[in-house]
């Protein structure tokens, strides 16, 4: 009779252990999951305020690796931040050098808009020069 009430306490200590790592482990993934959620509105927010009209004269030297122009474009104001735009272009694949020249950008480009520019070498608003 002692063996079963020291296995049924056993037990019930075990699955009560269990179940309280599993609730202590969801609340910090929610935890985790809202303070991204947080970052990425903040960040968002901030990335749809108006900036003011302005161009910017940016050159590249051949050959620019992606984060390196991902900086001078921080660096100007054309985008709020280089590892967002070099993690965004990692992530599509988007791997085709960048060509060296100077181009005309201003703020209100987005940042696929101005990537393009980039990597073509020409485009309408920012013509190679």
């Amino acid at each position: 009779m002692y063996n079963k009430f020291l296995s049924a306490l056993g037990f019930i200590f075990g699955s009560a252990t269990h179940l309280a790592l599993s609730l202590a482990t969801a609340f910090l993934m929610f935890l985790a999951a809202r303070r991204g959620y947080e970052a990425g509105f903040k960040y968002m927010k901030d990335a749809g305020a108006e900036r003011p009209y302005r161009e910017v004269a940016v050159t590249l030297a051949a050959p620019t690796r992606l984060f390196d122009a991902a900086k001078i474009l921080e660096e100007n104001g054309l985008v709020h931040s280089a590892y967002i735009y070099a993690a965004e272009y990692t992530l599509k694949g988007s791997f085709e050098p960048y060509k060296a020249g100077t181009y005309d950008l201003n703020t209100q480009m987005g940042s696929s808009e101005i990537n393009k520019v980039l990597r073509s070498g020409a485009d309408k608003p920012g013509e190679k020069t």
